[in-house]
C-alpha cells in the first residue's frame, strides 16, 4: 500500500509505502502522528463503510446484550448450554453471515430464531421453579427477541456504498480525528491525497478550505479491513471518561434529533480513541477463540511484564495480575500500573480480542514512549512477531 499526501495539515508532501512493519521517522510537529491518523480515517471510513454508518456498532451491542444475557441465565451452565450460545458472540455471528445474502440469509435468521426461542422456553421453565437460583427474568427473554429482531433488520438492510455516502463517511471521520482543520494553515493551497495498491489507485481526494472538493474509490473495499491506532497507554486509566464520551462521528450517525441534541453535552474525543477503547473493553468476551501462533505472542508478553491485563466489569476499570514466585497474583488497577506494563498490555488485549490478523492494520504512535531502552527492545521484537 502506498499513501501519497500533499498540503495536509503540516504536511507538505509526504509518500508512505506500507509493506509489513513500517516505521514513519522524523522531527517533531513534522506530521507522523498525522499521518497515523489520516491512515486511520481512510481504512476505517471505506473499508468498514457499514461500521462508519453505525450498524455495525448496533448489531455488537445487541448480540453483546443478547449474549450475556443467555450466559448468565444458568448458576452452573452446561458446556452444551455455551456451545449452543457461542452463535451469539459477536466475531463467530459475523463470521457465520460474512458470505450469506438473499434466501440464505433469511434462512439464517430463521434457524437463529428457532435457537433463541428453544433457549428461552428452557429459561423460562428454569425460572418457574422457584427452587433455582436464577438470574434472569421474564422481561430479559422478551429483550432477547427485541434484539434479535434488531440485528436481522440491520444486517438485511443493504446499504449502497455509493461514491457519496463513502464521501460523507470519510467526511465524518476526519471531523472527528481533525475537526476538519486538515488544509494548511495560511495557505491556499489544494490538499490531496491518494491510496495506491500496487500500480492500482483506489482512492483520490482532494479538498479546498477544510472542504472535499474531489473523492473518487475506484474500489468496493481496500485489502485491509480494519485499523487500530494506539496514541498512548494512558488511555486505560481513563475508561470511565471515554466511555460516556461521544465522538462527533458517533453523533452524527445518530438517527433521532432530541437523541443527538442531548449527546452534544458529552465531553468529545477523536475516533481513534474510542475505537480502541471499544474494543479494549470487549477483549474478554473472545478470549480462548483464536489459538494460534498469536497465542505465543501473547505468552511472551506475559513473560516479559510477568502477568497479564484484563478488563474487569465490576471495577469498570483495566486490571494487571502480576505474577509471583509462589504461583500466586496480586492485582493492580490501572492508575496503579506502570506505563510501560500498559504499553504492552495493549497489545496483549488486541490479541486476545482477536483484532490483530493479516487484514488489520495496527499504527502506533511513538512507542518507544513510557518504555526503558531495555523494553524497548523487547517491543520492537514482539512488533516483528506480529508481522511475521
Amino acid at each position: 500500500m502506498k499513501l501519497e499526501i500533499k498540503n495536509f495539515a503540516a504536511i507538505a508532501q509526504a509518500t508512505i509505502e506500507c509493506n509489513g512493519l513500517t516505521v514513519i521517522a522524523g522531527e517533531n510537529d513534522t506530521g507522523k502522528s498525522t499521518s497515523g491518523q489520516l491512515i486511520f480515517s481512510i481504512v476505517k471510513a471505506l473499508s468498514k463503510y457499514e461500521q462508519t454508518s453505525g450498524s455495525e456498532d448496533k448489531i455488537k451491542t445487541s448480540l453483546q446484550f443478547i449474549y450475556e444475557t443467555l450466559s448468565n441465565g444458568f448458576e452452573n451452565p452446561t458446556e452444551d448450554y455455551l456451545k449452543r450460545i457461542e452463535l451469539f458472540q459477536v466475531n463467530t455471528f459475523f463470521e457465520k453471515i460474512k458470505d450469506l445474502k438473499g434466501h440464505d440469509l433469511k434462512v439464517f435468521f430463521v434457524n437463529t430464531r428457532i435457537i433463541t426461542k428453544s433457549i428461552a422456553i428452557e429459561l423460562v421453565d428454569f425460572f418457574g421453579d422457584s427452587n433455582n437460583n436464577n438470574k434472569i427474568d421474564n422481561l430479559s427473554i422478551n429483550l432477547l427477541y427485541t434484539n434479535l429482531e434488531t440485528i436481522e433488520k440491520l444486517v438485511s438492510k443493504k446499504e449502497k456504498n455509493t461514491t457519496e455516502n463513502l464521501k460523507k463517511g470519510f467526511q465524518r471521520v476526519l471531523a472527528s480525528e481533525f475537526k476538519m482543520e486538515v488544509s494548511p494553515k495560511n495557505s491556499k493551497a489544494q490538499t490531496e491525497v491518494t491510496w495506491k495498491e500496487g500500480s492500482e489507485t483506489r482512492l483520490e481526494v482532494k479538498i479546498k478550505n477544510d472542504e472535499i472538493t474531489a473523492f473518487n474509490f475506484y474500489e468496493k473495499s481496500l485489502s485491509f479491513d480494519d485499523v487500530t491506532f494506539i496514541e498512548s497507554p494512558i488511555i486505560l486509566q481513563l475508561f470511565e471518561i471515554i466511555d460516556y464520551a461521544d465522538t462527533f462521528f458517533d453523533i452524527a450517525n445518530v438517527e433521532d434529533k432530541n437523541e443527538r441534541i442531548s449527546r452534544f453535552g458529552r465531553p468529545k474525543v477523536s475516533l481513534h480513541i474510542k475505537d480502541l477503547m471499544n474494543k479494549l473493553k470487549n477483549a474478554p468476551l473472545f478470549r480462548g477463540e483464536k489459538m494460534s501462533k498469536i497465542s505465543l505472542t501473547s505468552e511472551n508478553i506475559q513473560k516479559i511484564i510477568n502477568g497479564g491485563l484484563d478488563f474487569s466489569q465490576g471495577d469498570s476499570d483495566f486490571v494487571f495480575a502480576k505474577a509471583t514466585s509462589r504461583n500466586k497474583s496480586f492485582s493492580f488497577k490501572s492508575i496503579n500500573t506502570a506505563s510501560g506494563i500498559k504499553a504492552f498490555g495493549l497489545i496483549q488485549l488486541l490479541l486476545m480480542s482477536g483484532i490483530i490478523d493479516k487484514k488489520s492494520l495496527l499504527v502506533i504512535d511513538e512507542p518507544e514512549t513510557h518504555l526503558h531502552p531495555k523494553w524497548q527492545v523487547e517491543y520492537a521484537r514482539i512488533l516483528v512477531e506480529l508481522v511475521k
